[in-house]
């Protein structure tokens, strides 16, 4: 009799595990991306889904890009999810490495339009080997261009014109009259923590100052028309050399 109370409470005392489905954001249309047991709503807020994009897009040439949620709240049998970052396979990242030609990457953290602490980790790869003073160049218009795109657009409407590779073409448009340029990747863009964030002084200056931003644009375009002529005269002289 005893032994029948004791199981009867212990039984009582455990908590029954519910499902629920997890769902990508709204303006991911709310795509399901699994399902999960919970026992309460307060333990399954926060939690981190991490999968591959092509769960999300349903398209096979999606598989190089990871992303990563996490779960803001649950109503009914639903738990739905913030968009937290977006990585590159590592794997992917060195297929596109190759020899007689320079990797150009930068990592910093800027504001976006709605206020969002967001970092940036871009790669770009040129066509050829160059001087480390048009890397330089690149590296300060990959910057610049990042941050004016910030100011303008929220941080879901970058991240889906990443997933689109349409802010990867822009930034290749914008680098490519510097120095050829093979591709624009991005390696990460997420939400920046107060934990890793780092300063990037030079980045909140720009921001801040239009005026300095002007006075930069100016001096930029100055120094990258300087180094493109060079830039031409070194790729002139290798097409002599070849023929």
């Amino acid at each position: 009799m005893a032994d029948e109370k004791k199981s009867q409470k212990s039984a009582s005392k455990i908590k029954k595990k519910r499902w629920c489905t997890i769902v990508a954001p709204k303006f991911m249309n709310e795509v399901p991306l699994g399902e999960t047991t919970f026992v309460s709503i307060s333990s399954l807020v926060g939690r981190p889904v991490k999968l591959s994009l092509t769960t999300v897009t349903g398209d096979i040439k999606s598989q190089n890009t990871n992303i990563r949620f996490v779960v803001s709240e649950v109503r009914g049998d639903k738990a739905h999810t913030e968009l937290h970052s977006i990585s590159m396979v590592t794997t992917a990242l060195k297929r596109i490495v190759r020899r007689k030609r320079d990797k150009i990457e930068e990592s910093f953290s800027i504001t976006t339009r709605d206020n969002k602490r967001v970092r940036y980790k871009l790669i770009a790869i040129t066509r050829g080997n160059t001087k480390h003073s048009v890397l330089n160049q690149l590296r300060k218009f990959m910057i610049k261009t990042a941050v004016e795109t910030a100011a303008k657009r929220t941080f879901e409407e970058i991240t889906t014109d990443m997933l689109n590779y349409k802010f990867q073409r822009n930034m290749r448009g914008v680098l490519k009259p510097i120095y050829p340029i093979k591709s624009v990747e991005v390696k990460y863009f997420g939400l920046d923590s107060e934990r890793k964030r780092k300063k990037d002084t030079h980045v909140e200056l720009a921001v801040k100052s239009a005026a300095v931003r002007k006075k930069l644009k100016s001096k930029e375009i100055e120094d990258a028309e300087a180094s493109e002529g060079e830039v031409n005269a070194e790729d002139k002289g290798r097409d002599q050399e070849e023929s």
